[in-house]
């Protein structure tokens, strides 16, 4: 659940509702974009993971560091404290490249300094996507917001609602995040808001399938226990950050801590409400077709 996507993803499950549906010509072929980009996505992580474990010391070396500070980032006992002070401000964003560049260059004999480039130019195509992905959505959130105005306020609401002032609102919301450190604030939030998001999607799915598709016992269960596992998982999740990384984390920065602990306790609430929403959804008498 700490791991930012983790085994499901409710950011992704936005992307897959918001963005990918409309760029399919058929519903069918939902399935082998949706489970490529998972394998992909997977294949991604153990690639990166394989790189790191194998070449990120001469990586480091090679970004300029000496022998004894590429020794202590490896040394997990002081790695943490001298990150920082090592790397620097922008350095750090050297080491996939080079540890890419390095491995491509020893397993397949690739030239090193067009592989660091070639990662590199990878690196930032894949933050510029994931950039456009998350103002898109953040659009189509704050479109939703705006639905109450439709019938009161029609023109504010066309206004308002615009695709072009959805996304300017959104990117002059988030820039003071991005601008200086506030996001570290809510970054903890992350993971815990993302499973619920993703318990979610799979409510949605299961209540779906059995009041729309009307699926049998079988497509039942496969649908509602990942459904109810992953509401378990993340409400216990959620109360054990509450009860013990929350009064930690205010010890030690007060602002994120408390921060946190509000956005977690709303999303504690609302994931009470999520449970009672689907049950009484689940009892009603499924309408006739």
């Amino acid at each position: 659940l700490v791991v930012a996507c983790g085994a499901l993803s409710g950011f992704h499950s936005l992307v897959g509702s918001g963005t990918s549906s409309k760029q399919l010509a058929n519903e069918a072929h939902g399935l082998l974009v949706g489970y490529g980009g998972m394998l992909t996505e997977g294949f991604l992580s153990t690639m990166v993971i394989a790189i790191l474990g194998s070449f990120a010391f001469e990586a480091l070396v090679k970004a300029g560091l000496s022998l004894s500070q590429a020794q202590a980032l490896a040394d997990p006992a002081t790695a943490a404290a001298t990150w920082t002070s090592i790397l620097g401000k922008y350095k750090w964003f050297t080491i996939i490249p080079y540890s890419y560049a390095a491995a491509t260059n020893t397993v397949l004999g690739l030239p090193f300094e067009a592989m660091a480039v070639f990662s590199a130019l990878w690196i930032t195509g894949f933050a510029l996507t994931s950039l456009d992905t998350a103002t898109r959505l953040g659009r189509f959130a704050w479109q939703e917001l705006m639905t109450p105005l439709k019938d009161k306020a029609p023109s504010v609401y066309k206004v308002l609602a615009n695709r072009w002032v959805g996304a300017i609102i959104i990117l002059v919301l988030a820039t003071p995040l991005a601008w200086g450190a506030a996001w570290k604030v809510l970054w903890p939030a992350f993971a815990g808001m993302n499973q619920l998001l993703a318990s979610l999607a799979l409510m949605t799915v299961a209540l779906w399938a059995a009041k729309v598709q009307r699926t049998t016992a079988l497509g039942k269960g496969l649908t509602f226990t990942p459904a109810f596992f992953l509401w378990i998982t993340v409400t216990v999740a959620l109360i054990w950050y509450e009860a013990v990384v929350v009064p930690a984390t205010v010890v030690k920065n007060p602002l994120t801590g408390y921060t946190v602990g509000i956005i977690t306790g709303v999303g504690l609430a609302l994931n009470i409400m999520l449970l009672i929403d689907f049950l009484l959804a689940l009892r009603r008498p499924t309408p006739s077709t």
